[in-house]
């Protein structure tokens, strides 16, 4: 049996909420594949492509909330757009796995 794939995202390597991460893939490894993504730059950006590295885990676990404010932010549209994405259907998948807390 295969274990599930959660992907946490922090905001800034080493810092408290990558420290909290990485406890917890290293105290929930047996039970989970968990990897940490970050994101450092711009949340515009950094939101789609973080949704598209982790598109195939069963959880995206954002520990960074301020960057779930950017599903609404038109670049952020755009980017889905260019993908060739319909926003909607896109936004529907991808919300039914991400999870928040602190």
């Amino acid at each position: 049996m295969s274990k599930n794939k959660i992907a946490i995202i922090a905001d800034i390597p080493n810092w408290s909420f990558d420290i909290i991460a990485q406890l917890l893939k290293k105290e929930l490894s047996d039970k989970y594949d968990i990897d940490v993504f970050y994101c450092v730059t711009d949340f515009n950006k950094d939101l789609f492509d973080i949704l598209e590295a982790t598109k195939e885990y069963d959880v995206i676990h954002f520990l960074a909330r301020k960057l779930l404010l950017q599903f609404e932010d038109e670049s952020f549209k755009e980017r889905v757009a260019l993908k060739g994405y319909n926003y909607d259907e896109y936004l529907k998948s991808m919300v039914r796995k991400i999870t928040t807390c602190v």
